[in-house]
């Protein structure tokens, strides 16, 4: 059931709660407002024929990590949501609010800039796989550039191109309210120091981000691989395109994680690798140490679910407050706890837990409270996400996640 908070007085700033709908049947339940975590499940007024002033998006997510599967999971079918589904994420996790576009054009842009920092990969690996956001229907492919010195100054940047993908075609969503990720797998093989530009088609833009001068982008007209001295102009704004780079240890041109059967040969692609020598008796060599399991969080909760911090200077005697973090481990672990607070569609961490427990079932009494700069503070009230991973000497577990909300003081 979808439900709404609506602030209703007498005066202009009231907000128009509901409307009259065209069916008998169109009920709206009015209740008194609750605070946050609270439940509907005092008295209300129904009215007829009636509709609440509110439209929502519904997605699936048949991941359960949180996220759309149409428009804002970058990896559905995985855990993972807002970054890389394997090796590293060039460009933006395609997250947030989307601004106004520029005006279009058949371009290449190149994001330069994001957060501050410079874009550019610092090791030598493979595109495989890209993604755009809210594209308009036609073809697109990603580039690989590098800087050209030559051509470049001031807020105009040059680029050599180095090469492109496979051609990515893009049908856009019927309706431009409803966001979509359009992702495409291909094999790019990306120097260190280099960028990953888009190709759009004519009269369109992807989804774009203002940034205020944290994130730049340069925009030239489409070039033709192998062409030197390719200008384009630097702009503000993050551009809602990414790709994934893999490491590339032999230098193969093949993806180590998910294209390369064997990293460590660059003459073999598919298969397992060729055997290792064995010694001056002809004997294969001996077999690898079984490697141990990795630690694993079985389950996770917060119960209660919904808590208020207990107060600062009480004593658990005489202060109600406070939750408990319950978990079970499949062995003994060091166990890193994150609070991250929702912030619209981002999280943004608070504050991390670390205990060291026991294989089995277990349970962290939490306050509600964290130090921040040697200062005790209570979590503001609100909605929170707690991610868990487990670490032991076999190497650290797949994390489990929860929520869980914090209430207002009394």
């Amino acid at each position: 059931v979808l439900a709404a908070r609506f602030h209703d007085s007498g005066y202009i700033e009231s907000t128009p709660f509901f409307f009259k709908g065209g069916a008998a049947a169109d009920e709206v339940a009015v209740s008194s407002p609750t605070a946050a975590g609270g439940s509907l499940s005092g008295p209300s007024t129904l009215v007829a024929e009636r509709r609440v002033n509110l439209e929502a998006v519904l997605e699936p997510d048949e991941d359960h990590d949180g996220y759309g599967d149409v428009s804002q999971d970058l990896c559905p079918g995985s855990p993972i949501a807002t970054s890389a589904c394997s090796g590293s994420l060039f460009g933006s996790d395609l997250q947030g609010e989307r601004s106004a576009a520029p005006p279009s054009c058949a371009c290449l842009y190149v994001q330069t800039t994001l957060g501050g920092g410079s874009t550019a990969t610092t090791v030598p690996g493979v595109i495989v796989r890209w993604r755009v956001l809210n594209g308009g229907s036609g073809t697109y492919r990603v580039m690989v550039v590098t800087d050209y010195p030559e051509g470049s100054g001031g807020q105009y940047h040059a680029y050599h191109v180095l090469g492109r993908s496979e051609a990515g075609n893009v049908t856009a969503p019927a309706d431009p309210a409803f966001p979509k990720i359009s992702s495409f797998a291909t094999r790019l093989p990306i120097p260190a120091g280099a960028y990953v530009g888009i190709t759009v088609p004519g009269n369109t833009v992807p989804g774009f981000q203002s940034s205020g001068g944290q994130a730049t982008y340069s925009r030239t007209e489409a070039p033709i691989p192998g062409v030197s001295g390719v200008v384009g102009e630097s702009h503000n704004g993050a551009v809602l395109y990414d790709a994934d780079i893999e490491p590339d240890v032999d230098g193969d041109g093949y993806g180590d994680v998910t294209q390369d059967s064997c990293p460590s040969s660059a003459l073999v692609h598919e298969g397992p690798c060729p055997a290792a020598p064995g010694g001056a008796t002809g004997n294969p060599a001996p077999p690898a140490p079984h490697p141990k399991p990795l630690p694993t969080i079985r389950s996770l909760t917060v119960k209660p679910k919904s808590f208020r911090a207990k107060p600062l200077g009480k004593s658990p005697a005489d202060a109600a407050g406070g939750t408990k973090i319950k978990l079970s481990l499949s062995s003994a672990a060091t166990v890193t706890m994150k609070i991250e607070a929702r912030h619209g569609h981002r999280f943004g961490v608070v504050t991390r837990l670390l205990e060291k427990l026991p294989a089995g079932r277990a349970a962290v009494a939490f306050s509600g409270q964290y130090r921040h700069a040697g200062k005790l503070s209570d979590l503001a009230p609100g909605s929170y996400r707690l991610t868990a991973s487990a670490k032991s000497g076999a190497g650290t577990g797949p994390a489990k996640r929860t929520t869980f909300n914090v209430l207002p003081p009394r």
